[in-house]
Parts: C-alpha cells; structure tokens; sequence
C-alpha cells in the first residue's frame, strides 16, 4: 500500500529559458567587418535579433551587419552562377523582401505591433542575409558541381542552382518566423497568419524577380 510518505513526487516543472539579451553595440561593429561573426549573429541567435529589435541606438547598427552580409555573402554564389551576372543573386534575395518591407509595416500595425519602419527594415533584411549566408555556403558544392558536370546529364547545373537559391530564401524566411517566434509583445495567434501571409507575397515576388531576372525561364 502506498502511503503519502512513499509517494513519488511530482516532477518538477520544467526551467525557463533564460531570456535572450540584446547584441551590443560592439558586437554589431565587430560583425560587420568580420565574415565569420555575421553569420553568427545572423543565424545563430535569433532571439538575440528580436531582443535587439526594441533598442533602437542599435538597429541601424543592426541593419549595416544585415545589409552588408546580404551583398557580400551572395556574391560568391553568383559569380559561379554566372560571372556576367554576379549581382543577380543579391537582387534576387534583397529586391522582393524591401518591395514587401512597407506591406510588413502594415501588417504588423494590425497586429498592434506598432515597430519604427527601420525596424521593420532589420526584419526584411533577416530574410535577405540569411539567404545570402546560406548561398555562401553552397558555393563550393555549386561550383564542383559545375565543374565535374558534362552535357547531357540528367540534372544539369542551372536546375541545381535553383534549387539552392530555393533553398536559401526558404531558409531566410524560417529565420524571420523563429525571430518573430522570440518576441513576446504581441499575439501570436493573431501576428503568424499574417506573417505567413507576408511571406507568400514574398515568394510571388521572388519568382517574378527571379525571371525578369533571367535565373530561370
């Protein structure tokens, strides 16, 4: 017979997470001259970028780490893509997310989260780098790939290539959702829908743009 002295306790509720804090000031510095901490702060830490968000001394530093690493870590991809056309991958990833970046000022209004427009810049451009990061690293592989493919295979290289920007902006818009995810002053039952909403027109634009762009047909 179990008496409530042999009971098994109940477990312990779970820890909470610390909080994230926000990146510093020195820390954006040091990301934006150096490769290896922007992609670290870029990809990494997210809730950091949502922390940082509110802080608004730091997100025009914010944004320079974002811009920077959406034109210079694309670049790599898009000269192997094509070196007459090496800024196409940059336009493709920063073009459709600032042509929808005042439609995510509204559409985070109605959701009463009431952001300056450069934060709501910092958000687009989470897209944008991480896309950009993620076609850096898929570079070596494009560029073997190309190398050690002939005429006539199944799968050429321009397919693989879209398939890897395809990948990269899917990439850049998880990271917008796991940012969002962070940041507790607003509903989220209210704020996800739109924002999946956002990301769609996003998308229509970026297969528009990609053609006019001549990345596919």
């Amino acid at each position: 017979m179990t008496t409530p002295e042999t009971r098994d306790p109940a477990p312990a509720p779970a820890p909470t997470p610390p909080p994230q804090h926000p990146y510093a000031t020195e820390e954006l510095h040091k990301a934006a001259r150096l490769a290896a901490n922007a992609c670290e702060l870029v990809l990494a830490h997210p809730g950091r970028i949502a922390a940082t968000l509110p802080v608004r001394d730091r997100v025009a530093a914010l944004l320079r780490v974002l811009a920077i690493a959406t034109a210079v870590a694309s670049l790599p991809f898009g000269f192997v893509h094509d070196p007459t056309g090496f800024w196409k991958v940059a336009v493709l990833f920063a073009g459709p997310v600032l042509l929808c970046w005042p439609a995510l000022q509204v559409f985070g209004s109605f959701c009463g989260r009431t952001l300056h427009p450069a934060q709501t810049l910092a958000l687009t451009l989470v897209v944008s780098s991480t896309a950009a990061l993620f076609s850096l690293g898929f570079t070596p592989i494009l560029w073997f790939l190309g190398a050690t493919m002939t005429a006539g295979d199944r799968i050429d290289h321009s397919i693989l290539a879209l398939l890897m920007l395809v990948a990269a902006m899917a990439a850049g818009l998880l990271q917008l959702l796991r940012c969002v995810a962070h940041d507790k002053s607003h509903d989220p039952g209210r704020a996800l829908p739109l924002l999946v909403a956002w990301q769609i027109v996003v998308v229509l634009v970026a297969m528009r743009m990609g053609r006019a762009l001549h990345l596919w047909p």
